[in-house]
Order: C-alpha cells, then sequence, then structure tokens
C-alpha cells in the first residue's frame, strides 16, 4: 500500500514538472524561466503603479438592484440595474478611459459599466438559468480585491436550468483580463476569488501550452505573446493542488496579439511607459486638467547702445552733475557780489583769510555800499550736508540778534535762498549779509589744512570781476 501510495505521489510530481510558480512582481524584473515561447513576467508598468496610489482611498461596493436573485422573467429581454458606493464612475473623454464596472453575464464578458443611472438591456437571452457577476475595476481593467468589490446574482428567463449556477459553499473563480486584442506589451493577467482560504489555494495557468503556478492574488503583466491568437486557460486549485470542482472555476479565453493595430491606443501607452503621470491622471480624477502655463511675455529694456534717433526713450533725462572741480569763474558757487568799491576790499579781505588762515578770526568792513542778496545757490548735493551749510547769528539789527534759522535741507541741486537766511557757512566759512545793514561780517573759524579749489576759483572770480571795473 505504501509502494501504491509513493508511485501516486511521484505521478502526481511528474504532472506539475512543467509548471512554475510566480512570485510576488517587485521593481525589478522578477518571474519565471523563459519557455521556448519566449512568455515571462515583467513588472507592472511605473504610470500604472503611480496611478494606483490615487485609487488606494477607495473601497468600491457593486450592487444588483435588478433582476433580483432567482427571479423568473418573462421575456428573454432584461434590464439589468446596477448600483455602487464609494467609487467614482466616469470616462475621461480625451484618454478614453476612466473607473468602470465590468458586467460578466454567464461566464462572458458583456460590457464595461461607466454609468449606471440607467438601466443596461440585454435582448435575445435562451431560456433557462443565467448569472450576473460585476466586477468593480480601474481604468486599466484591474480588479479591486476587496470584498464588496464583487457581486454575484441569478435569474431565470422564462424557466429555471440547472445551467450557470455555482455552488455557493464552493470556492469560486472569475475570470477578469485579458480579453481581446492587444498591439503592445506586457498585457494585464487578472481574476477575482471568492470563498477562498488565503493560503489554501493555487491556480494552474495555461497559455499556449505553456503552464505555471499562481499562488499569490494579485495583477500579473506578462509578455512573450506571439503573434496572432494566444489561449488562455485558468484553473482554480486546492492547496494539494487538486482542482476545486464548480461552475466557472475553470475559464477558457482566446485573445488576439496585433501588434499592427490601433486598438486600445491609451492602454498601449499605459503600459509603455509613454504617457506622463500627469496626463494619464486624468483617468483616475474625474475633471481633473493640466492647468495651461501662459505664453510669458518679455520685454527687453534697451540698452545705452540701442539708444538712437530712430527710437529716443521718451521722458528719460541725463544730467551731470559737477564736482567740485568743475566750479570754474564761468559758474560762480554764490553769486552775491555787486560792483563797488567796497566789493574789491572784500576780495581782498577773503584773499587774506585764505592765504593766512591762522591769523584769521574776524574781519569788519564798514561802508558797504550794497549787496544784493542771491536769488539761487549753484552748490550741489554731492559736495554738500547738513555740517557744512547752516545758518548762524553774526549780526546784529537795530542792536537785537537775528534768531538763528533752521538747517538748509541738504538733498537738492538748486533752491531759492529763504527770506529769513542771512548767513550762509561754506566749508567752515561763514559769509553773513543783510541788505538792510551797513556791515557785513565774516567768520573764519579755526583753520583747518584744506582749502577747496572750488573756494579759490571763486576768489579768483571776485577778483577779475572787480579788475574789470
Amino acid at each position: 500500500m505504501k509502494i501504491i501510495c509513493y508511485l501516486l505521489a511521484i505521478a502526481f510530481s511528474c504532472s506539475l514538472a512543467g509548471c512554475r510558480k510566480i512570485g510576488l512582481p517587485s521593481i525589478e524584473n522578477v518571474g519565471f524561466n523563459t519557455a521556448s515561447n519566449g512568455l515571462s513576467e515583467v513588472a507592472p508598468p511605473n504610470v500604472v503603479r503611480q496611478l494606483n496610489q490615487n485609487l488606494e482611498k477607495y473601497q468600491p461596493e457593486v450592487f444588483i438592484v435588478s433582476p433580483q436573485l432567482d427571479t423568473t422573467l418573462q421575456d428573454n429581454t432584461v434590464e439589468i440595474v446596477l448600483a455602487v458606493k464609494n467609487y467614482p464612475l466616469f470616462k475621461d473623454e480625451a484618454l478614453g478611459m476612466g473607473p468602470h464596472l465590468n458586467l460578466i453575464v454567464d461566464n462572458e464578458h458583456y460590457a464595461e459599466i461607466y454609468d449606471v443611472e440607467q438601466p443596461i438591456v440585454i435582448k435575445d437571452l435562451k431560456p433557462g438559468t443565467h448569472s450576473l457577476r460585476v466586477l468593480a475595476e480601474k481604468p486599466w481593467h484591474e480588479s479591486f480585491k476587496n470584498s464588496e468589490a464583487f457581486t454575484y446574482s441569478t435569474f431565470n428567463v422564462l424557466t429555471e436550468t440547472k445551467d450557470n449556477i455555482p455552488d455557493s459553499s464552493l470556492p469560486l473563480l472569475t475570470y477578469n483580463q485579458p480579453s481581446g486584442i492587444y498591439n503592445t506589451e506586457p498585457i494585464l493577467l487578472d481574476f477575482y476569488l471568492t470563498g477562498i482560504d488565503t493560503k489554501n489555494w493555487q491556480i494552474r495557468a495555461t497559455i499556449n501550452e505553456e503552464s505555471f503556478i499562481i499562488d499569490e492574488w494579485q495583477p500579473i503583466y506578462l509578455q512573450g505573446f506571439q503573434e496572432g491568437n494566444n489561449l488562455i486557460e485558468l484553473e482554480l486549485l486546492d492547496g494539494d493542488g487538486l482542482a476545486i470542482k464548480n461552475q466557472f472555476n475553470q475559464p477558457i479565453r482566446l485573445i488576439t496579439y496585433d501588434a499592427a493595430s490601433s486598438n486600445r491606443e491609451t492602454l498601449a501607452k499605459l503600459v509603455t511607459d509613454k504617457i506622463s503621470f500627469e496626463e494619464a491622471v486624468a483617468i483616475t480624477e474625474q475633471n481633473y486638467y493640466i492647468q495651461p502655463v501662459e505664453d510669458t511675455e518679455i520685454i527687453e529694456e534697451p540698452t545705452t547702445e540701442d539708444l538712437s534717433p530712430e527710437t529716443p526713450v521718451e521722458d528719460t533725462e541725463i544730467i551731470e552733475e559737477p564736482t567740485t572741480e568743475d566750479l570754474s569763474l564761468e559758474t560762480p558757487a554764490v553769486n552775491v557780489i555787486e560792483e563797488g568799491e567796497t566789493a574789491e576790499e572784500l576780495a581782498d579781505t577773503l584773499q587774506e583769510a585764505l592765504e593766512t588762515p591762522e591769523e584769521a578770526n574776524i574781519t569788519t568792513i564798514s561802508e558797504v555800499d550794497e549787496i544784493k542778496e542771491p536769488e539761487t545757490t549753484n552748490i550741489l548735493a554731492e559736495d554738500i550736508n547738513k555740517d557744512n551749510i547752516s545758518t548762524t547769528t553774526v549780526v546784529e539789527k537795530n542792536n537785537l540778534p537775528i534768531e538763528k534759522s533752521s538747517e538748509i535741507e541738504t538733498d537738492i541741486t538748486e533752491t531759492p535762498v529763504p527770506e529769513n537766511i542771512r548767513a550762509v557757512e561754506i566749508e567752515d566759512t561763514l559769509i553773513a549779509s543783510d541788505e538792510e545793514l551797513d556791515t557785513i561780517t565774516i567768520e573764519i573759524p579755526k583753520p583747518k589744512l584744506r582749502v577747496p579749489q572750488w573756494w579759490k576759483n571763486f576768489v579768483a572770480y571776485l577778483q577779475e570781476r572787480f579788475n574789470n571795473i
């Protein structure tokens, strides 16, 4: 007896000798050994993995509202009403894909449902018992794996039969993908399991007579399909490798691989990463759009080389301010002296003060005929500051002192002299005047070892003026 059991074990092992087990796909290419036809497993596409993160927040719940379970209908045209919770259904118009439901009638894919507001009408159903299965799917046709994402029901058309009725006490395999025509690899292999123990099951997959074992419930991406027709068979097994006999547990599908076909354009871009995540996210988020980038007008300001008579720059005035060295006889610093003999004496006094500043203190010159008060000053802001231009009291009028006025602002280039100012101190030399007085007082404080060039120019200017009188 032991020998018989041993032989049976060897025979069973030999029957699975051509099978390979698929492990969990990772970022790197994994999978089984390449067979003669080149079929192998690859990692899920990068864009698909990114889009999956957008859908992790959903746990869809799907319902068959009508026909109700085991209802017998008196017409072979059936209206099917579905409902879904916690999962928005829509199809992006530009990409032609979106979250949807997969409706399976009996054991065949029937339709992708993007809107459950309207009933699905099925015509010309043959009499007997029929089954409905509904899966919540992602835009690229991968099914959600939570228990509420699947629902099942049966109904009768005119009469009840024993067809299409799975045993609810046994595990059930629902085939999902692939189906139809493909023009690009990899191709998704996906299924849904009901009523299974997490460790007590296997699936034997056979593609073009090459078999392998799947024991992880997850989507699998395969490449190496042959051009033209490809036959795919799945079979649900228990943990010992024995088939679980139930309705629909051994589905068979025929798909076509045609590299020249233009079918499934968006899906082809997804699985080959030829579409960016930013573009593809519209199939997972309703009313999503990429914010357009407005064209920014760049205005280049003209340089000095660009300034020409043909391209004048309006409201542009370039003023070169002279320095103290630029003050010459033609541009005296202060225009305050009128013609007269006493003015000549004033010029001599100023010259003497400049030549011997250590002996200068206060010099009074009497009998000044007339000194006009200056209307403007040409002292530049860059040559003066509040420390070297101020007002002070140096003369008396009717034995009463003239009140000291406020400091003169120094951030102007040409300023009329206010009427109440009678004294100006320039580079530590004070000139004070009043047109109603008969004296002018010049005060030169303790000398500094520097006499500005412009002051020398000014004295020379005075001397020249009076030499020509």
